[in-house]
């Protein structure tokens, strides 16, 4: 076959624009293996040769054979064995002259750059970096990137925090405003953001001639470029609020007449009304400018305790001294602050000590019916309660709803409870290394000082925490901490018991139900401090089941 003059090349470029990953090497591959003596016998060898190096699926496979029909069987050369020494000759002039070797390899490469779309590549890498430079030399001017809040509602706070951007990295951009109604106060921070915040109050509604407030901000950057964002607040808001707080102030003086005409009510009507306004306009409740522990029963200045006659569960209530009042009962615990008293009192371990200056009158009759005669009474030491308690309670979080049950409980056992010693200590979650003498955590006192500071057969603890039961979740780490503390404590105290918030029936699948297992855990009511304060005792059988 005289393969000279058929364009090998020419189909090598159409396969390539037609999508086949050709480079120069396959190229050169199929020249050598031409110089092999491999596809010279007749075209349909050639194009088992090219097809062997050239094609890898069925779609290039077509893409070839119709190519190859184009460009090779359609030409007019006959085929004969004397093509071998032609095709070796080409592709030895073609290596032995260096100048038409570099001109099909600069061509191969034209085609692979074109192909792989290297040029479009060169294009945008310059486009980018001449933007770049763009940037550097071009001053451009800063811009709003935030969207404004156009509503308001009276008595609260109107917010809107002011965002601008400057493509120039460098510029520093400056907020002011050049129109905004007087209760609006504009904070530039300095770094294009800035903050426009004010509270509508009601005089400003009812005397605000327009319908709508106007708003226009400017930010310019240190070249002078700037730009100007304008906007309207919405009053259709604040029309609405008026009407709701007129109807609202007028139903209170309706049912103040009211109240006056039918009872004996004796109300401070214009205090009520100045109260009511002042909360809204803040939107905030009056007692929430005093900390939590002096808000607790602010009325026991002005409340007097009496003793309700009837049955035996009566409870203290608080009286207002007024005539035809309100009676205000605080006691809406499971147990009251009597319960309580009454229970810790029988958590005792009494023992003789001290110099005789008691009685001892069973002795003393005893001695007289012996002696027949009186001569002495017979003394003997006072009493002494030996029990130390330490009350271990779980603080903030979760127990935040249960702050005042503790603080009640910590009351009635150092006042009531006759102890020789009732100490306090406050934990989160639980103790770990530190026990705190207050609830806001800032006087820490390490454990082992703690436990140390008693005798050992006096000591016995008493849990207060929900122990993960009001989350309802569990927390394997929590009853690791949980169990190491509690066997440190084993070893150094007379007894424990933990009195839960949380009702039996929420422990299921929480912390609260593996702790339980490992130590006396109680419900807290009238039974379940009972059972607890058994436990501290020393009686196994408090109640509590495993």
């Amino acid at each position: 076959m005289d393969a000279s003059n058929l364009p090998l090349l020419e189909l090598f470029t159409r396969l390539q624009d037609a999508g086949l990953p050709l480079g120069i090497d396959e190229y050169k591959l199929v020249l050598k293996s031409l110089q092999g003596g491999f596809g010279i016998s007749d075209k349909a060898a050639l194009k088992r040769l090219c097809q062997t190096l050239w094609v890898k699926s069925e779609e290039e496979k077509r893409l070839f054979d119709y190519h190859f029909e184009k460009f090779i069987l359609n030409e007019n050369n006959s085929v004969n064995s004397d093509s071998s020494s032609s095709i070796v000759s080409e592709s030895e002039i073609s290596q032995n002259n260096p100048y038409k070797r570099w001109l099909i390899n600069i061509r191969l490469l034209l085609n692979s750059i074109i192909r792989r779309r290297f040029l479009i590549l060169v294009i945008l890498i310059t486009f980018f970096i001449g933007q770049y430079f763009l940037f550097l030399l071009v001053n451009l001017p800063p811009k709003f990137v935030s969207q404004p809040v156009r509503e308001a509602q009276i008595g609260k706070l109107y917010l809107y925090n002011i965002e601008a951007k400057d493509l120039n990295v460098n510029d520093v951009l400056t907020i002011t405003h050049l129109e905004k109604p007087s209760w609006l106060n504009l904070t530039d921070n300095g770094n294009g953001k800035a903050v426009l915040q004010g509270i509508i109050t009601l005089e400003n509604a009812l005397h605000q001639p327009n319908k709508y407030y106007s708003v226009k901000l400017q930010v310019t950057d240190k070249h002078g470029a700037k730009d100007i964002q304008s906007f309207d607040i919405n009053p259709s808001s604040i029309e609405y609020n008026i009407w709701i707080f007129i109807f609202i102030l007028i139903g209170i003086i309706v049912l103040y007449i009211i109240l006056r005409r039918f009872t004996k009510l004796n109300v401070d009507v214009p205090n009520i009304i100045k109260n009511f306004l002042s909360v809204r306009q803040h939107n905030i409740s009056p007692t929430d400018y005093k900390p939590y522990s002096q808000r607790k029963w602010q009325a026991d200045e002005k409340l007097s305790f009496s003793s309700l006659a009837g049955t035996k569960n009566r409870t203290k209530t608080k009286k207002i001294k007024k005539p035809g009042s309100f009676i205000v009962n605080d006691e809406y615990f499971p147990v009251t602050r009597r319960q309580m008293k009454q229970s810790w009192r029988y958590l005792r371990r009494v023992i003789r000590k001290g110099l005789p200056t008691e009685l001892d009158v069973d002795a003393t009759i005893k001695k007289i019916v012996k002696q027949g005669i009186f001569l002495e009474p017979i003394l003997v030491s006072p009493k002494v309660n030996k029990i130390n308690l330490i009350l271990l309670i779980d603080r903030d979080g979760s127990m935040l709803p249960f702050h005042i049950f503790s603080e009640r409980l910590t009351e009635t056992a150092i006042r009531g409870g006759r102890l020789q010693q009732a100490n306090t200590y406050y934990f989160h979650n639980c103790p770990i290394e530190y026990l705190y003498q207050d609830y806001y955590f800032q006087e820490a006192q390490l454990i082992h000082d703690v436990i140390n500071s008693f005798q050992p057969q006096n000591i016995v603890v008493l849990f207060f925490s929900d122990a993960g039961a009001a989350r309802g979740g569990f927390n394997s780490e929590r009853l690791k901490l949980t169990e190491n503390f509690l066997d440190f404590l084993r070893k150094r105290v007379r007894n424990i018991a933990w009195l839960n918030p949380m009702p039996r029936s929420r422990w299921f699948g929480t912390t609260a139900n593996e702790i339980a297992k490992i130590v006396p855990m109680f419900e807290l009511n009238r039974h379940g401090l009972d059972n607890a304060i058994s436990i501290l005792r020393g009686n196994s059988s408090g109640g509590y089941r495993q």
